[in-house]
C-alpha cells in the first residue's frame, strides 16, 4: 500500500526516501512495521500478494494478518532474533499460477538501533509454490484427464484444474468449504464412512463410484479410486476421480432400449432375426418360433440362410450385398422352411446394424403374407373372369352382373382377411408406415414411432385420449380398455374428417405382458385405409361402366345393320326419282337423317371404346350447329340458347364424331347446372390468335393461330376446391344415378388428343365458362366439307362373293353390287360360303363378308379362304370391332373395312381400294 506523506514522514527520516525507491523496487514482497504493528511501508509486490489487506486506511495491518503472521511478528520482538511462520496456501488471483493456489513462507526479522532497541520489523515473503509441489509433478496433475484430490481432515487439501472443471467451483471454494459439502446428500454417507474406515485402515472398496453436486445444482457421477499417503507430514486421502456421467447415462438408456426392443419383438407378429451378417444367428422372436415350429435353441449359432428356400437364398445374399453397399433396397419375397419341411411366403425387409471396429450386423423382419397370396390369385382369378364376361354377347347380361356381384363380395371377403393379417402389431422401426404406440394401463403414452410424432408431435408422458383425440374421459370404444379386461387383442375401424375429407383408419391393440403374465402396457397400431376405401368404389363404378359399354356396343351392331338397310335402300331409290322432285328432295332429306344416326351410333361406339377414330380437315362450326340443333330438343324452354358461331372461323384436323362428342357433353353439363332455376347457355365459335404478350392464357397454350369454342353458363357455379378436380375420372358433383364422372374427363382426354388446350373458370353462383382452343390448320376448304355426291359406273367389275346373316342386307347388298357392274354371288350363311369357295376358289374375285355372325366369324371365314388362296381381295364389314383396328386387319390378310352404316359411294370405293391393292 502507499502510505500517506504524512506517514512517511512522521516515522522515517527525511533523507531515506532514496532507500525507500530502492525498496519498491525489490521484486520479493517486502513491508516494514513498527513494533507496535503500524506499517510504515510495502513495496509493490507485497501489496500484490493476496496476504496482504485491503483497506488501505489501516495503519496497524499487522493485527489484519493471519494469527500465524501476528504469531511470527511477536516472537520477533521478544526474542529478537528471526522468526518463520509456518508456509500456508492462498487462492491466487493470478492466472498464470497453476491451479490459481499460491504457497507462501513468511520471515519477521527485527532492526535494533545502537543501543539494542527495537526501531522496526521487516516482514518478508516467499513463493515457495514450485518448491512446494515440484515442476514435474505439476504439469503431470494438471495435464490429467480424471480429478486429483488430497482430502486431509475432512478439507480439500490439493485439487487440479479438472476437479475444478467438472464442478464448475471456484478454488476459493474448495479451500473453504469440508470435502462432503460436494457429495451428494444420498451418497454422503456411503463415502464419508468409508473414507472414515480407509483412514483406520480397515478393509473397505478401493474403487466405486457416487454422486457430487456442480455448481449449477447438477449431479455428476464419479468414480473414485482411493488411497492412503503422507501429506504435510500426516496421513491424508489421494483419490482419483474419474467423471463418468455420460458413461451412466449411456448405460440406463441401454437398459431402456433393450426393455422397449424386448416389449415390442415379443409381441409383434412379424419374425425378427438379428444375425452376424449371413452367418451366426444372434436372436429370433417368439414369434419366428411359433410360425416356422422351431426352437430359439435350434436357431442359435446357425445361418440365417437355414430357414430360407434355397431357390432364394442367392436373392437374401445380393440383398444383404446391396445393403453393405449403402444402396437403398425395398422388401422382397422370399420363402420360409418350417421345421416339418413345409413353406411360408413371407416379406423380408433387411438392414445393417453399425458396430464399431466390427462388421455390421444384418436385422431382417419378416411378414407372413400368406393370406396376401391367396387374395393375388384370387384377384387374378376375377380378373380372369371378369373378361371373359366382358366378351360375353348381351343376352349374357344378368349371368353376369350375379357372378361379378358373387366375385366383389369374394374379393372384399379376401381383402377383409388381409387387412386383418397386415394390421398386427409391427416393430418400431423409422421405415415403418403405419403408427405406432405403447401405452400403460393408465393410458399414458411410453413411446410412439415417427409417423405419430408426425401427425401429433412428441406425446410421450401424456395421455393418449387427450393427445390423439382432444377428450377429457377415455374413448367410448376403447380397445385399451377391452385388452385390460380380457387379455385379448382387438381390432376396429375409426373415422375422422379434416380438410382433406373422410379419412378412414384402422386401429389394433395387443396386451404387453411381464414376465409372470400380468398386462402392464398395451401395443397400439394405427393404419391409414382411406385409399383402400376409395379404389374399392371407384372399381365397383369400372365394373358397372364396363358393363353398360358391353350392352351398348351389342345393340350398336344390331342398329347399325338397320340403318345400313335404310340408308341403302334410300340411295338406290334417289338413283331412280327424278332429279330435282318431291321424292327425291325426302330421299336426301332420308339420307342425311340416316347419316346423323349413323353419327350418333360413332358416340354410342366411342363411350364403349369400340369406334375408330380418323382426323380430317374440319370446319368446325357446322358440327357445332348440327350438335346445337340436337341439344335443344332435350333442354327444357326455360333454359335460353345462345348462338356465337363464326362460320368463317377456319379449319381444324379433327374427328367428327368427338367434335360432337365435347359439345353434346359441355351443353349437357351447362344444363344440369340451370336445371332448377332456368337460365342462359352461350356457345360461342371464333378466331384466336395467342402470342407472348396475350393475358390470361390457359397454362401450356403455346403461342399460334386458334380456333376457340366457349361453352358458358349462368348455373349455380363451381366452388375453388372442386374446380381443381373436375376433370378427373369417376368425380361428380351429382347425386347417386345423375352422373358418372367421365363427362368432363372424356372431354378433357379428346382435347389433348387433338393437341388442344381446356380451361375453366367459375365461381359460386356466376356461372360456369369451358374455353377450348383447337389449333388452326391452313387448308382449303373445299378439302374441310364431305361432299355425299353420286356415284357412276366403277372402274373396274369383279365377281363378289357376299356373305351376312341378315337376309335384309344379303338383299340390299346384292342390289348395290349390281348396280355398280359387278357379278355378286350372295349367301347368308359363313358355312356354306366357305364350301363354295372351296369348291372353286378362283370362281371370285373379292370376298365381301360382315364380321358378326353365328358360326364362323367374318375373321374366320376369311382366314379359311387366305389359306386356301392368299391372293384374294377382302373386304370385312363391321360396325365396331376391338380386333379389327387397321393395322390389325392388315396384319390378318384383310384388304379394307367397311364401316356401318355403308353408302354406296363409300361401298364403290372400298371395294376399289381392297381391288387395287391386290394388283
Amino acid at each position: 500500500m502507499n502510505l500517506p506523506p504524512s506517514t512517511s514522514n512522521r516515522f522515517l527520516p527525511g533523507e531515506s526516501a532514496p532507500f525507500l525507491e530502492l525498496l519498491e523496487c525489490i521484486p520479493s514482497p517486502l513491508e516494514i512495521y513498527l513494533p507496535d504493528g503500524t506499517l510504515l511501508m510495502a513495496n509493490a509486490a507485497a501489496r500484490n500478494l493476496p496476504t496482504f489487506p485491503k483497506d488501505a486506511d489501516n495503519d496497524h495491518c499487522i493485527k489484519a494478518a493471519h494469527e500465524d503472521d501476528r504469531t511470527a511478528f511477536l516472537n520477533a520482538i521478544t526474542k529478537r532474533t528471526a522468526c518463520a511462520a509456518p508456509d500456508r496456501s492462498y487462492p491466487n488471483t493470478l492466472t498464470s499460477k497453476p491451479w490459481n493456489i499460491m504457497r507462501l513462507r513468511t520471515l519477521c526479522t527485527p532492526v535494533c538501533d545502537a543501543e539494542g532497541q527495537i526501531r522496526h520489523v521487516i516482514v518478508s515473503r516467499e513463493d515457495i509454490t514450485a518448491l512446494h509441489t515440484g515442476t514435474r509433478f505439476q504439469r503431470l496433475v494438471e495435464d490429467a484427464n480424471e480429478a486429483v484430490l488430497v482430502i486431509q481432515d475432512g478439507r480439500i487439501k490439493f485439487f487440479n484444474r479438472t476437479a475444478l472443471a467438472i464442478t464448475g467451483y471456484s478454488p476459493e471454494a474448495y479451500l473453504s468449504q469440508p470435502f462432503h459439502a460436494f457429495i451428494h446428500p444420498e451418497d454422503r454417507e456411503m463415502v464419508m464412512h468409508r473414507s472414515l474406515l480407509r483412514m483406520q485402515g480397515k478393509d473397505v472398496p478401493n474403487i466405486y463410484q457416487f454422486r457430487v453436486i456442480d455448481v449449477n445444482g447438477e449431479a455428476k457421477w464419479l468414480q473414485i479410486n482411493a488411497g492412503v499417503i503422507e501429506w504435510g507430514g500426516r496421513p491424508a486421502i489421494l483419490a482419483f476421480l474419474p467423471d463418468i456421467t455420460q458413461l451412466r447415462q449411456t448405460e440406463m438408456a441401454l437398459w431402456e432400449s433393450e426393455i422397449r426392443f424386448q416389449m415390442i419383438s415379443e409381441n409383434t407378429g412379424d419374425l425378427i432375426i438379428l444375425s452376424d451378417g449371413l452367418g451366426k444367428t444372434i436372436f429370433v422372436n417368439s414369434a419366428l418360433t411359433r410360425l416356422l415350429e422351431i426352437k430359439a435353441e435350434e436357431l442359435q449359432g446357425r445361418s440365417i440362410t437355414e430357414i430360407i428356400h434355397p431357390k432364394y437364398r442367392s436373392a437374401l445374399s445380393g440383398l444383404w450385398n446391396r445393403i453393405l453397399a449403402r444402396k437403398n433396397v425395398s422388401p422382397q419375397e422370399t420363402l420360409l422352411v418350417r421345421k416339418d419341411g413345409s413353406h411360408l411366403p413371407a416379406e423380408i425387409s433387411c438392414f445393417a446394424i453399425e458396430q464399431e471396429n466390427s462388421p455390421p450386423y444384418l436385422g431382417a423382419i419378416l411378414r407372413d403374407i400368406s393370406a396376401r397370396k391367396a387374395a393375388e390369385y384370387e384377384l387374378e382369378q376375377y380378373r380372369e373372369s371378369l373378361e371373359k364376361i366382358v366378351g360375353e354377347r348381351t343376352s349374357e347380361l344378368t349371368e353376369t352382373n350375379a357372378k361379378l356381384q358373387q366375385t366383389i363380395l369374394r374379393q372384399e371377403l379376401a381383402e377383409e382377411n388381409l387387412t386383418k393379417e397386415k394390421n398386427t402389431l409391427e416393430a418400431v422401426f423409422a421405415a415403418m408406415s403405419d403408427g405406432l404406440s405403447v401405452h400403460d394401463r393408465d393410458f399414458r403414452i411410453l413411446f410412439q414411432n415417427a409417423v405419430l410424432s408426425k401427425r401429433y408431435g412428441d406425446c410421450a408422458g401424456q395421455l393418449c385420449y387427450v393427445a390423439y383425440h382432444g377428450r377429457e374421459t377415455p374413448c367410448t370404444n376403447c380397445g385399451l380398455m377391452a385388452c385390460i379386461k380380457d387379455g385379448a387383442p382387438h381390432w376396429f375401424e375409426m373415422n375422422e374428417t379434416n380438410d382433406q375429407g373422410n379419412l378412414f383408419f384402422e386401429m389394433g391393440v395387443s396386451p404387453v405382458r411381464d414376465g409372470k403374465g400380468t398386462i402392464i402396457a398395451a401395443v397400439e397400431v394405427i393404419r391409414d385405409i382411406t385409399d383402400q376405401k376409395r379404389l374399392a368404389d371407384q372399381l365397383l363404378q369400372s365394373q358397372k361402366m364396363e358393363a353398360i359399354g358391353t350392352l351398348a356396343g351389342g345393340i350398336a351392331h344390331d342398329f347399325n345393320n338397320i340403318l345400313t338397310a335404310i340408308l341403302g335402300y334410300a340411295e338406290l331409290s334417289k338413283f331412280e326419282a327424278v332429279p330435282d322432285s318431291e321424292l327425291a328432295h325426302n330421299l336426301a332429306e332420308i339420307i342425311g337423317a340416316s347419316r346423323r344416326a349413323g353419327d350418333l351410333i360413332r358416340q354410342i361406339l366411342t363411350f364403349s371404346r369400340r369406334a375408330e377414330f380418323k382426323k380430317q380437315p374440319l370446319q368446325i362450326h357446322s358440327v357445332v350447329k348440327e350438335a346445337l340443333k340436337l341439344i335443344r330438343g332435350t333442354i327444357p324452354s326455360t333454359i335460353d340458347i345462345r348462338q356465337e358461331i363464326d362460320g368463317d372461323c377456319g379449319t381444324i384436323m379433327a374427328d367428327v364424331t368427338q367434335i360432337h362428342q365435347i359439345v353434346m357433353n359441355l351443353c349437357t353439363n351447362a344444363y344440369h347446372a340451370m336445371q332448377q332455376q332456368g337460365g342462359l347457355l352461350v356457345v360461342r365459335l371464333q378466331n384466336a390468335v395467342i402470342s407472348r404478350e396475350t393475358l390470361d392464357t390457359p397454362t401450356g397454350l403455346k403461342p399460334g393461330n386458334y380456333v376457340r369454342l366457349t361453352v358458358s353458363d349462368t348455373g349455380h357455379g363451381i366452388d375453388e376446391n372442386t374446380l381443381d378436380r373436375v376433370f378427373d375420372p369417376y368425380f361428380t358433383t351429382k347425386k347417386q344415378g345423375e352422373g358418372t364422372g367421365l363427362g368432363l374427363a372424356t372431354v378433357h382426354g379428346i382435347v389433348e388428343n387433338h393437341e388442344g388446350v381446356i380451361s375453366v373458370k367459375s365461381a359460386i353462383n356466376e356461372g360456369t365458362t369451358f374455353d377450348i382452343y383447337f389449333p388452326r390448320v391452313e387448308t382449303d376448304f373445299a378439302a374441310a366439307l364431305t361432299g355425299w355426291g353420286e356415284t357412276g359406273a366403277t372402274s373396274r367389275q369383279a365377281r363378289i362373293l357376299l356373305v351376312d346373316d341378315e337376309e335384309m342386307l344379303i338383299r340390299l347388298g346384292t342390289s348395290i353390287l349390281k348396280k355398280l357392274g359387278h357379278t355378286v354371288t350372295a349367301l347368308n350363311n359363313s358355312q356354306d360360303a366357305l364350301d363354295l369357295f372351296k369348291k372353286d376358289p378362283l370362281a371370285f374375285d373379292l370376298l365381301l363378308t360382315d364380321q358378326m355372325m353365328p358360326g364362323l366369324t367374318g375373321l374366320e371365314l376369311t382366314k379359311e379362304c387366305l389359306a386356301i388362296r392368299p391372293d384374294l381381295p377382302v373386304v370385312l364389314a363391321t360396325g365396331y370391332s376391338e380386333a379389327t383396328s387397321k393395322e390389325q386387319a392388315q396384319a390378318q390378310g384383310i384388304s379394307a373395312i367397311l364401316w356401318k352404316p355403308v353408302t354406296i359411294n363409300t361401298m364403290a370405293e372400298t371395294i376399289q381400294q381392297a381391288l387395287g391393292k391386290k394388283e
